[in-house]
């Protein structure tokens, strides 16, 4: 399958970018609101988008990602955690 690992790179507060993922492009943004980085993409060309709302714990321990995933079908809400080992 290939190496599974991918680097995108960012401008937070800065303009829209893109990049292709599996053939489809992909707009996509980053900004803080507070403390939070919240980095929106969209896939146009199949209706789908996502807000992903990244805080860290005030120890720096716990990265939390909120991500909102809107689409034709519906939408959901995933939280995913990682804590520091």
């Amino acid at each position: 399958m290939g190496d599974p690992t991918v680097t995108r790179k960012y401008v937070n507060n800065g303009p829209e970018g893109s990049f292709t993922s599996q053939g489809a492009e992909v707009a996509t943004a980053a900004k803080w609101v507070g403390n939070v980085l919240e980095v929106t993409s969209r896939v146009d060309s199949i209706g789908l988008s996502f807000v992903d709302k990244m805080s860290l714990s005030p120890d720096g321990k716990t990265l939390t990602s909120q991500v909102q995933v809107s689409s034709p079908q519906g939408n959901v809400e995933i939280t995913v955690v990682f804590d520091k080992q």
